[in-house]
């Protein structure tokens, strides 16, 4: 009797470890489903960040006599779920140029404004307050030295030596002198006309091109406005009418053989 009352002990004991195992293992799950409600959801759209960078625009161009030279950069930011931090990166590795902290621990908006050694680009870069990271870049191109003069602008036609329009010639102006590095490009059109009013500077050099002429190449002055400068195309060919490669051989080989005639005689 002794060995079965404690065999039947063992076994009431094991099965009340097992079944505290059991409920220890459910307390768990409820407490891990509630943590999980708890938690509030955090959608596609309130992890995104919207950064719009208002200047500088993408391809601006700037001229700077005053070097370092520093850019503001400027722009809004949409964070659904706080901003943490916000700061600007210019591409250097140099601490005090290469990243600036713009500001940090705002709400849900945010108006930016800061300054930064200028490069040729410049990169907003956004912590949330979940750490979801977000960025934006503008490209711009920066000159150092004054700005060139204003731009000009031109009309005029472009003819072969017949007086008859060239369409779809290629023209180009080219400002020449310092910071000079924007080139203006155009076509004309069926008539031969062409127009620019965003050609840099006074003096130009104009390159014309199309097919079956000679390439024409002037450099002019003009003025800021009122410019009419007209372009005769030159055909591709001979200079002389009716004289070639294969008539300069001919005429050499005549030549040749009269005077072995002469000399025959």
């Amino acid at each position: 009797m002794k060995n079965v009352s404690y065999t039947i002990g063992k076994k009431t004991e094991t099965g009340m470890r097992r079944m505290k195992t059991v409920r220890m293992g459910v307390f768990l799950i409820v407490l891990l489903l509630a943590a999980i409600v708890m938690v509030p959801m955090v959608s596609a759209d309130e992890k995104n960040i919207t950064i719009n960078i208002t200047s500088p625009e993408e391809g601006d161009v700037f001229y700077n006599d005053v070097q370092p030279a520093f850019i503001s950069v400027q722009g809004t930011i949409d964070a659904p779920q706080g901003i943490r931090n916000v700061s600007i990166a210019n591409g250097l590795n140099e601490k005090s140029y290469g990243e600036v902290i713009c500001g940090s621990n705002y709400g849900t908006y945010f108006d930016f404004s800061c300054e930064i050694f200028m490069t040729d680009h410049v990169t907003v870069i956004v912590t949330d307050k979940s750490g979801f990271v977000g960025s934006e870049r503008r490209n711009f191109t920066n000159y150092g030295g004054p700005p060139p003069p204003g731009t000009i602008w031109v009309t005029g036609w472009v003819v072969d030596k017949e007086v008859r329009p060239v369409p779809n010639a290629s023209i180009i102006f080219e400002g020449l002198g310092e910071n000079m590095p924007i080139v203006e490009t155009m076509k004309t059109g069926m008539d031969g006309m062409y127009k620019t009013k965003k050609a840099f500077g006074f003096y130009q050099r104009v390159t014309v091109r199309q097919e079956g002429y000679q390439t024409f190449v002037r450099e002019v002055r003009f003025k800021e406005y009122g410019n009419e400068f007209n372009i005769t195309l030159i055909p591709e060919g001979p200079s002389v009418p009716g004289f070639n490669f294969e008539s300069a051989v001919s005429a050499i080989l005549v030549s040749l053989l009269l005077l072995v005639v002469r000399i025959g005689r």
